[in-house]
């Protein structure tokens, strides 16, 4: 019974200093890895689609216009998470023909201009994408009969994964940053 009253004492459990960056590290770690699995489902349903739609057209004479559209939602799905994912795990590639040759410093408050550049960019792509997928809630696709805001629901998804894991870069390199000046 004592136990029962701590934990609903504290229904967050213990948050306090490390234990609560063990929490976000995890619940990162979760997303992180949610967001890999879908992307990965979407791929194997475009390619699993995109089969379909060729042994349909060609082999069966029998063209089938909703595996094209489904396809090409689920690429858009793909391309959106695996580059969320990208920008998390600095995956994307870039030219470093011309950073690598500034001081340390310099290269971080390059870095955090990127970064703010990402997040700006990911908060446009997310009101965008609400206002867009708000103002097409009453259109259809002709094949499926599905709403066409699915086609705009992933700029609201990107929109928000780019400016969360832009504002998780910047705060790192900002935290890096104030560390090195307070340390000279």
């Amino acid at each position: 019974m004592l136990l029962f009253r701590r934990v609903c004492a504290q229904p967050y459990g213990n948050l306090r200093g490390r234990n609560h960056m063990n929490f976000l590290r995890k619940l990162d770690n979760l997303l992180l890895n949610a967001l890999k699995i879908i992307a990965s489902a979407f791929f194997g349903a475009m390619v699993i689609l995109v089969v379909l739609e060729v042994l349909f057209r060609y082999f069966l004479k029998i063209p089938s216009a909703w595996a094209e559209e489904l396809s090409r939602l689920c690429l858009v799905w793909c391309v959106v998470l695996a580059s969320a994912v990208g920008i998390r795990l600095h995956e994307h590639p870039y030219i470093e023909l011309l950073t690598k040759h500034f001081p340390k410093k310099m290269q971080e408050l390059l870095q955090l201009l990127i970064y703010v550049v990402i997040s700006v960019f990911g908060a446009v792509l997310f009101l965008y994408g609400i206002k867009h997928t708000y103002a097409t809630r009453m259109d259809f696709m002709t094949s499926l009969g599905y709403h066409k805001n699915f086609f705009y629901l992933p700029s609201v998804a990107a929109g928000g994964l780019y400016f969360l894991y832009s504002l998780i870069e910047i705060f790192q390199i900002a935290t890096r940053l104030f560390r090195k000046e307070g340390a000279t």
